[in-house]
């Protein structure tokens, strides 16, 4: 009799640590999981005018949807659009039309068939054309076998420019536990031209615009006129060619 009492006692005192350790929230998220409903990029004009991108993400959690919203300045998009008519050749292949999205950030190009079709297909094109600038691929040039450039001849002398650009991450700084300087944006995306030099067969990098005063300057003081004069800016890639027009011409 005693051992019966003594173990009733055993399993209700069980059943009120269980009581107490219920869990009304976890049971409720267990019966209603959260899961993704959709997710998607988007561009929006800011109030400056200025393309943002948004990373979309819509959840379902406890039977209500829930929209979440990540904001970064700029694109990773050539002008800032994801997609452009444009006109791809393929090696081994013709010529063809269709649309290209090319993420300067990553150096990857996709390609669809029609505007309004949502398949796409990353390639590695010979070269590909939007409106009048054509980006060709140096696959077996190692200082150029990342990326796809713009050509421009000169006598001699061939100035390639790769289209790049950088995303920078914001970092959040803290203050005896309080959060300052906080951007709305996760990241910015910054244009970053990457220069390059093919001369007598040799390919070279511009790490700088001293390189052009070294290379091709016959009077250092006259081209730093010219530059001033002129408001040469080296990240822009007409002024780097109105320079070389200058230098080579």
């Amino acid at each position: 009799m005693k051992f019966v009492l003594s173990l009733s006692l055993i399993l209700l005192s069980i059943c009120v640590s269980h009581a107490q350790n219920y869990d009304m929230s976890r049971e409720t998220i267990e019966r209603n999981p959260s899961y993704k409903l959709e997710e998607y990029f988007e561009i929006v004009l800011n109030e400056h005018n200025q393309p943002d991108m948004v990373h979309v993400v819509k959840n379902m959690l406890n039977g209500s949807a829930i929209e979440t919203k990540t904001y970064y300045s700029g694109t990773p998009y050539y002008k800032d659009a994801e997609w452009h008519k444009a006109t791809v050749k393929m090696p081994g292949q013709i010529p063809i039309e269709g649309w290209i999205s090319f993420n300067q950030v990553h150096q990857r190009v996709y390609f669809r068939a029609r505007a309004n079709t949502p398949m796409r297909q990353f390639i590695e094109p010979e070269y590909f054309k939007i409106e009048d600038e054509t980006f060709s691929a140096f696959p077996e040039n190692d200082l150029l076998s990342i990326g796809y450039f713009t050509k421009v001849d000169y006598p001699h002398t061939v100035l390639l420019h790769r289209r790049e650009k950088l995303q920078r991450n914001t970092v959040s700084q803290e203050i005896q536990g309080y959060e300052v300087g906080q951007s709305k944006y996760e990241a910015f995306f910054v244009d970053h031209p990457v220069y390059f030099i093919i001369e007598k067969g040799k390919t070279l990098k511009v790490e700088n615009k001293a390189y052009f005063y070294k290379q091709f300057v016959k009077d250092k003081k006259e081209t730093k006129a010219f530059v001033k004069a002129e408001k040469i800016n080296f990240n822009k890639e007409e002024d780097v060619k109105k320079l070389l027009d200058y230098l080579l011409l």
